[in-house]
This record gives C-alpha cells, structure tokens and sequence, in this order.
C-alpha cells in the first residue's frame, strides 16, 4: 500500500503539482456535494439551509443526522 487513493488521484496530483491528498475524486457534483455534508455533519457540525433551497441538501443532510 502507497498511501494514496488511486492511480488516478495520484496522477492529477503529480500533473496539477498538488499534495495527492488534495485531489478529491468524485462521481460528479451531487456526490462530492454528499461526501462534504457527509463529512461536516458526522462531526456534529450545524448545517444551515435557506428554506426555499434545492430539496437535495436535506435530503443528504438527513442521512446522517443532520
């Protein structure tokens, strides 16, 4: 094990000149969106959402607690 994430992830890395563990691989904008409210939300952190926002943002909040 190398301490990466993937061929690919270290590839952008090495191509963008940045730390791998800065490139954040996806499989497009609603699950990196997930996978950052995942993330802030497991740590008990508040997320506020305006009331007339896009359904999706409770909806991920929602299954972690949040």
């Amino acid at each position: 094990m190398r301490g990466v994430k993937s061929i690919l992830s270290e590839t952008l890395a090495r191509e963008y000149d940045l730390p791998e563990p800065n490139v954040l691989l996806s499989y497009g904008s609603e699950d990196m969106l997930k996978q950052i409210v995942h993330c802030y939300l497991a740590g008990n952190e508040t997320m506020m959402v305006p009331k007339h926002s896009w359904w999706y943002y409770k909806s991920v909040a929602g299954e972690v607690g949040g």
